[in-house]
């Protein structure tokens, strides 16, 4: 969209799009003006942006629209001392010179309002009626009281506290009002997750987000509807990432004008001291509510917890979260200087914790950091807290600064560590740092001093994680990472904790050089080795459960899931907060990828994944974004969702070209140009892969890199017009099949059926490699490809059910519409639209705004054996398939099996789908 055409949708989307739409709980606008025509008030309350105004207008255009004039007035903060000034404003009332004040009463108000109205009953609506002067609010309720008029007010919550903006005698008034039955209140929640992504759509009708800008938009604006929308307006205009304002350094930049000066506009009511201590919390993202006690009195800190600028954490924890976009409005309206003695007194808040045994968070360290790298010597804080405390603070904001992205700032902390003391942790940041600013020279040439400086196992697992990321990158060649394990083979021979590392090392090797069952085999012998870190076992197990997943051998990957998961829990019990993010992440998006190769469970791993996208922008763990967008686009493209993968994709590539230290963009890129050229943006893909070339060129040269590319090479080759394509893709192909095993070359070969191959040619391959896994979703594509050749439309419509049950939607619309043309060859007219219209619902499906045609021939109850009825009805009941397993003493490998064949034979999108279609109660 160029500039110009941006500036008009924004127009029109601010001015028309908007105020048509309200979304939330309760948020009845139709109700509202029916209790108003009978007679009734209403009192609007909410925090800042929650919509009152929003819903108030709504109410005011539905009752316009019955031919009811409404009366308006508002509160203003800069009228609040002058009696009855609402009033006068509104009504255009004046004092005779000869009575005062005292010519303006109730009952004269009253007989204004009803000529003015002419109705019996008037409606009067006032906007921010908390900022009332107390006379008109004293009139304004008494008439309401005595139903002589009608209400529509908003108001603030009532303040947790006496302020001089607002009258105690007005916010009595009120309260008064509904506390008698006078008036009905309405107290506006936040929006749910569903709400926000429905409101998003309303204010940017045909715009795709990417998942991580999705979720952070609602994050962000705390579920407030007038901030969701200013904040995806302004991603329309900018189309910045959400996170990217946070990781350019460890503070938080500026919102845009317009929206900055809304909020300025709502944080004027606070307190100096309230603004510098949102701006800090900001900053820090939570703290321990003891702690932030050090920047605000417990006053204070009520009245923002009640007014929704801050909020407790729900996590289990009593820690205190700042509203981001207030605190990053608060951080432009702070005076730096009183700012920075606040930051060096939570700094000393902190420092006494972590002495007493508080472990400090990432971030509470780069505060600290910060205020350290500032000084000529930190001689004074290591005479007060020690030389360890200083070191390992230094190290862990570092850290975090490096994997966030922040790269001047990790750079300038890493050298100050470095040169404050050199240890394998300090060499270590400092050559990340290095990393970071592309200088992968000076970086690679640091560590063998960190090798002189290790002095226990656990520093060299950390050595060997940064010497490995590196070994992954230019100048260093394909034989890096075999040379870094022997060398590391000398460091502690005795230790199972480093050799165990080193055998990770040698399987990421073996992945490079795409010896994928052989780095298999070996991740499943660390996962099973008992004396090796619990950590490690997990990671390994992880990576091994998808190479075996790639191989077909989905039992012995789910095996693996399960040991991973056990291997997790021992590890968190080992951590202070019970979590290992990495690990986290590694789970979530290892099992979104194993699910979608074998076809179990793919909701929950979907639930699950935008959920992990959702803590990480709650706890900005920003590092993690780019790994989750490139799973979030995986299953997008499996469902069937090309324009969303896509959006995915070019959101992972933009933060990896920033940041990419397990070097991904290479495949992310290759992934983007697979995807344009499946929406048939076919040039910009070819653009694309030549990115993803030149990116792979900068890792020196693998196999892995290799394989990728040629990969996007055949799915752009496919979508072209070139008839020479089908067989410089067969060639490609062919040359695929000993780096890629036989299900890869598998699945090539159905892409190439797809995109043209005459199925003859290519369906024995695909059965033979069907045959020898058990990959549910290889043995549908076998299945499609066989009734393709045979022209057999039966077999299709029942190869979509198969497809649609395993989520694999755009394949089963695929198959669908075959059928569809198949049937309408043959003259079977009625079975063609039957297929066509399934195959429109697999597209729904695909967008996620499906619903279950209970017309489907296919969904006849009595198709089912016993035993997949009863696991059915008990999953559409919401039963996990764990909980399913031990109420019919069956293992979850057989409930898994059932609940498949179960959704293939019903024809079954989703578990609710189940319910529907069985007849039965989706919750018990």
């Amino acid at each position: 969209m160029h500039k110009a055409e941006a500036t008009t949708y924004l127009s029109t989307l601010m001015t028309t799009q908007g105020p048509k739409v309200v979304v939330g709980r309760g948020r009845d606008p139709e109700r509202f003006a029916s209790m108003i025509v009978g007679g009734n008030s209403v009192i609007f309350f909410g925090a800042p942006g929650f919509g009152k105004s929003h819903l108030a207008e709504a109410v005011d255009a539905r009752l316009r629209s019955r031919g009811l004039t409404i009366i308006k007035l508002r509160g203003s903060r800069g009228n609040q001392s002058t009696p009855l000034a609402a009033l006068r404003r509104a009504l255009e009332l004046a004092p005779s010179p000869a009575d005062g004040e005292s010519a303006i009463t109730a009952a004269s108000v009253l007989d204004y309002l009803t000529r003015k109205s002419g109705e019996d009953q008037p409606i009067v609506a006032v906007d921010d009626a908390h900022l009332l002067d107390t006379q008109t609010a004293e009139i304004l309720c008494h008439l309401a009281a005595d139903h002589s008029i009608s209400l529509v007010l908003t108001s603030l919550p009532v303040p947790a506290r006496t302020s001089p903006d607002f009258s105690t005698e007005t916010i009595r008034l009120l309260t008064s009002l509904w506390i008698q039955g006078k008036a009905e209140r309405v107290d506006l929640e936040a929006l749910t997750p569903a709400e926000a992504d429905e409101l998003i759509d309303s204010y940017a009708p045909g715009e795709v987000f990417d998942s991580v800008t999705r979720i952070a938009l609602y994050e962000r604006s705390a579920g407030s509807p007038l901030l969701l929308r200013e904040l995806t307006a302004e991603v329309l205009r900018s189309r910045f990432l959400l996170e990217d304002r946070d990781t350019i350094s460890p503070g938080v930049a500026a919102p845009s004008g317009r929206l900055l000066d809304l909020l300025r506009m709502q944080l004027s009511l606070l307190s100096s001291e309230q603004l510098h201590g949102l701006a800090l919390l900001g900053r820090v993202n939570s703290l321990a509510h003891t702690h932030s006690l050090s920047i605000f009195s417990a006053a204070d800190l009520r009245d923002l917890l009640h007014r929704g600028f801050v909020f407790r954490s729900l996590d289990g924890e009593d820690r205190i979260r700042a509203h981001t976009v207030y605190a990053e409005a608060a951080l432009t309206m702070s005076d730096p200087c009183a700012l920075d003695l606040l930051s060096a007194q939570l700094a000393q808040t902190l420092l006494a914790g972590q002495h007493g045994g508080r472990v400090l968070s990432e971030i509470e360290c780069v505060i600290i950091a910060e205020h350290w790298v500032g000084l000529e010597s930190l001689q004074t804080e290591i005479d007060q807290w020690g030389p360890a405390v200083v070191g390992q603070v230094m190290v862990a904001a570092a850290y975090h600064c490096n994997c966030n992205g922040i790269s001047d700032s990790g750079l300038t902390i890493g050298r100050r560590a470095y040169e404050l003391e050199p240890t394998t942790a300090t060499v270590v940041e400092y050559a990340r740092a290095l990393a970071n600013m592309k200088q992968y020279n000076q970086a690679l040439a640091l560590l063998p001093e960190a090798e002189h400086h290790l002095a226990d196992p656990k520093a060299a697992v950390s050595l060997l994680h940064r010497w490995s990321a590196l070994a992954l990158r230019e100048p260093v060649g394909s034989d890096a990472l075999r040379v870094l394990a022997d060398r590391a083979e000398t460091w502690f021979p005795d230790s199972a904790m480093v050799q165990g590392e080193i055998a990770y090392v040698r399987m990421t090797d073996m992945l490079r050089g795409m010896d994928r069952l052989g780095a298999a085999r070996l991740g499943e012998r660390i996962a099973r080795t008992e004396s090796f870190p619990s950590e490690l076992r997990a990671r390994a197990a992880y990576t091994s459960a998808l190479e075996f997943a790639f191989q077909g051998d989905t039992a012995r990957a789910q095996d693996l899931l399960t040991v991973a998961e056990i291997a997790s829990v021992r590890h968190a019990a080992t951590q202070f907060d019970g979590v290992d993010e990495d690990l986290t992440t590694m789970a979530v998006i290892t099992e979104t990828r194993v699910n979608m190769l074998t076809g179990y469970d793919l909701e929950s791993v979907s639930v699950r994944l935008n959920d992990r996208i959702r803590h990480v922008v709650q706890s900005q763990k920003y590092k993690h974004l780019g790994y989750l967008a490139v799973v979030a686009a995986q299953l997008s493209e499996f469902r069937g969702d090309t324009a969303a993968a896509t959006a995915d994709l070019q959101a992972a590539e933009a933060r990896f070209l920033r940041c990419d230290e397990m070097a991904w963009l290479p495949m992310v890129q290759c992934l983007l140009a697979r995807s344009l050229s499946s929406a048939g943006r076919t040039q910009e893909a070819v653009v694309k892969l030549r990115d993803a070339t030149a990116s792979a060129a900068n890792l020196g040269p693998n196999e892995w890199t290799r394989f990728i590319t040629e990969c996007a090479a055949i799915e752009i080759l496919n979508s072209t017009d070139d008839t020479s394509a089908p067989r410089a893709v067969s060639t490609a192909v062919a040359k695929e099949l000993e780096s890629g095993g036989p299900v890869i070359h598998a699945w090539l070969l159905y892409d190439v059926f797809l995109h043209g191959e005459t199925a003859l040619d290519v369906v024995d391959t695909i059965e033979t490699a069907a045959a020898n896994t058990d990959l549910p979703l290889l043995a549908a594509a076998a299945k499609h490809v066989r009734a393709a050749a045979e022209h057999n439309a039966g077999a299709l419509d029942l190869v979509a059910a198969s497809f649609a049950a395993l989520g694999a939607y755009g394949y089963a619309a695929t198959a669908g519409n075959h059928a569809a043309n198949l049937h309408r060859d043959a003259g079977d007219r009625a079975s063609a639209a039957l297929s066509k219209s399934r195959a429109a619902g697999y597209t729904a499906s695909a967008h996620g705004t499906a619903s279950v045609d209970s017309s489907n021939e296919a969904s006849a109850p009595g198709r089912l054996t016993g035993r997949e009825s009863e696991v059915a009805l008990l999953a559409a009941r919401g039963m996990s398939n764990r909980d399913i397993a031990r109420a019919l003493f069956l293992s979850v490998r057989t409930v898994e099996s059932h609940l498949y064949q179960a959704r293939v034979k019903l024809g079954a999108a989703s578990r609710r789908d189940l319910g529907v279609l069985l007849g039965a109660q989706a919750v018990g």
